[in-house]
């Protein structure tokens, strides 16, 4: 599914998202970016970990911009609205988890 992701968002204006995994308190989830492609304004369901595996994004936080490339990780605070462009194509994942 990665690879497909990777393919549809070089021509996609929008983020391309898909769900991995969901099960048991753990959802993942894909998304692909074209350069330039913004995940606008949101907030975290529950507490999330990103993981970039191409490219890199911009990571907006009320406070501070994060540049965040290939391989870097980064924990979403929860309850705070953030926003994600794409500096280049990219490719990451969302690991989100729920106390049981």
């Amino acid at each position: 599914m990665l690879k497909e992701i990777a393919k549809e968002l070089k021509t996609s204006e929008k983020p391309v998202v898909r769900t991995l995994h969901n099960h048991e308190g753990t959802r993942i989830i894909a998304i692909g970016l074209g350069k330039n492609v913004e995940l606008k304004k949101h907030v975290a369901p529950s507490k999330a970990t990103l993981h970039v595996l191409q490219g890199s994004i911009h990571f907006h936080l009320p406070e501070k911009k994060h540049l965040l490339h290939r391989y870097d990780t980064f924990e979403i605070p929860l309850e705070t609205p953030h926003s994600v462009i794409a500096e280049t194509d990219a490719l990451f994942m969302i690991i989100f988890t729920t106390e049981s």
